[in-house]
């Protein structure tokens, strides 16, 4: 019966939302089959009945085709969704994939870690002097504001910001500055971040 295979997928994907599971290779497989077998037939009744005026019948075929092929498509893309938004969140927080994580990973998803670590890095090292970012200190997502409110725990001297402008950076002084501008210095305490 269509849509079986993925009813099976749609049930896992709820199940796993706290957890990370192994990639269902062999059950999204069978549902692609699924998929491009509904399409075939799809198409194969539409050219067969080009030729004719279009009936109730043949919307009725397309109708019982359609709606699993529809249906499909949409679980396989939530479910791989899902999948992305937990890689995003290793990303945040290792550096590189733990052993533990990337026996769970296809090998699509393996790519994409590394891909999207990196231009993680990148974005954020390009907007510090400093060039060693370090994605993996907790952070579970990525910064949420530009602008932060930090507070100086220990003498920094002067600083240069990504704009060009000198920061004088001395104990007990705040300042509102761009989060890009100081982050390393937060994680290596000389600053903390109050608003």
């Amino acid at each position: 019966m269509y849509g079986e295979e993925a009813s099976k997928l749609a049930r896992e994907t709820k199940r796993t939302i706290d957890h990370f599971p192994p990639y269902n290779d062999p059950l999204v497989r069978s549902i692609t089959r699924e998929i491009r077998h509904l399409h075939e037939t799809c198409l194969e009744n539409h050219i067969r009945e080009a030729t004719q005026p279009l009936t109730e019948i043949f919307w009725t075929k397309y109708l019982v085709h359609m709606t699993p092929l529809q249906r499909n498509k949409r679980i396989l893309m939530a479910y791989h969704f899902q999948r992305i938004e937990k890689i995003k969140e290793l990303a945040w927080a290792y550096n590189t994939l733990p052993e533990s994580s990337r026996r769970l990973l296809s090998p699509d998803e393996i790519l994409f870690f590394s891909e999207y670590e990196k231009q993680c890095r990148n974005k954020y090292t390009s907007q510090m002097e400093f060039n060693e970012l370090d994605l993996g200190l907790g952070m579970i997502s990525p910064p949420k504001e530009v602008f932060i409110t930090v507070r100086v725990l220990k003498d920094c001297g002067d600083i240069v910001t990504e704009s060009g402008a000198t920061l004088s950076l001395k104990k007990n002084s705040e300042h509102f500055v761009k989060r890009g501008d100081v982050e390393r210095l937060i994680t290596q305490g000389y600053l903390v971040h109050v608003a």
